[in-house]
């Protein structure tokens, strides 16, 4: 049985029933969990479906997998609750992302107010990039179908 991992993908990435799997996703795959082939993972896409794969082939550019079972997501929740949050200092704004991802708030509205210490000029793009990158990894470590934007 697979483990509780989920990787989103992208869903041009699925060609004849196969998964292709790349960049940081592979890296995770191949270096921190030391996954193999014949092992199975979950993945999701941006389609909102959840696929059961098995990894056929792995080298350092690229593994393939093999769709095994296709799930469709769960319904959305009735309600949505969405975060606004002024912008805290340094790891206190990533933690606040990461813990709000996991408890399932589906967006997060950075907001710029008089007392906000932090000044975000240079930057501001990179820092956007990032906040969505942990969200991302929030959402995948603990299973959830999509992450908060």
């Amino acid at each position: 049985m697979p483990g509780p991992n989920l990787f989103f993908i992208n869903s041009k990435d699925i060609i004849n029933n196969h998964i292709v799997i790349a960049d940081a996703t592979l890296r995770h795959i191949k270096k921190v969990l030391r996954l193999a082939k014949g092992d199975r993972i979950w993945a999701g896409d941006d389609k909102r479906r959840r696929y059961l794969i098995e990894l056929t082939e792995i080298d350092n550019k690229r593994a393939l997998a093999k769709i095994l079972e296709v799930r469709e997501s769960a319904a959305l929740p009735a309600t949505e609750i969405i975060l606004a949050q002024s912008i805290l200092k340094g790891e206190k704004m990533y933690m606040l992302i990461q813990k709000a991802t996991e408890l399932g708030i589906a967006k997060i509205i950075p907001v710029i107010s008089e007392r906000t210490i932090v000044k975000i000029k240079e930057g501001a793009d990179r820092k956007g990039e990032r906040w969505q990158k942990i969200a991302k990894e929030a959402s995948q470590q603990c299973g959830r179908w999509r992450s908060a934007y």
